[in-house]
Parts: C-alpha cells; structure tokens; sequence
C-alpha cells in the first residue's frame, strides 16, 4: 500500500531492531507490566520423569496451547515464511507484544 513505507526501509530496521534486542526488551517490559496489572503469575511446569512413555496430564496444558492457537491468527507465523530462525523468533516475539498489550488495554 502507498501508506507504507518502502520495502527497504522496514527490512532495514526490522533487522536493525532484531540485532539490537529490541523486541526481546519490549518483551520483558510488557510481560512486567502484564504480571503487575493482571496478576498474572509465570510458573514452568516440568514433566514427570516417572514413564515418558507413558501418557500423563500435565497441569494446565491447555494454557500454552491457546497461546499456540493465537499465534495461528498471524500470517507470517502461521507458515514459516522466514529464513533465519531469528527472525521468526522477533516475529514471535512482535505477535506476543501484539496478543499481551491487547490483554493490556481491551
């Protein structure tokens, strides 16, 4: 679209911002911010290592397959159009700012 800058130019600082760390920032910012207005609480829950063969329920699950699901609304993270692994990795990181700042403020 005419609105939009240049291809050149939004490649240019997307990859200058994702050299820099600038949505790994942005991301540590936001999910404070998400912890102290939703009070939230982050806890990584291990599977048990009893029979990894075997099938067990891990404790809220269905928390981190939601959080796959809302990625699938995003075009470019739905198909791995990316090349370099970190770029896919800014783009998640752009798509969970987009998902937490919409918690955020609707």
């Amino acid at each position: 679209p005419k609105d939009f800058p240049p291809h050149n130019i939004v490649f240019y600082y997307f990859t200058k911002w994702k050299r820099e760390g600038v949505f790994e920032d942005m991301m540590d910012t936001l999910r404070e911010k998400v912890r102290k207005t939703l009070g939230c609480k982050l806890e990584v829950v291990l599977r048990p290592d009893e029979c990894p063969k075997k099938f067990s329920v891990i404790p809220l699950r269905w928390i981190v397959e939601r959080s796959f699901a809302w990625l699938y609304n995003f075009r470019r993270i739905a198909l791995d159009y990316e090349f370099y692994s970190e770029s896919s990795e800014a783009m998640l990181h752009i798509a969970f700012a987009k998902i937490m700042l919409n918690k955020l403020f609707h």
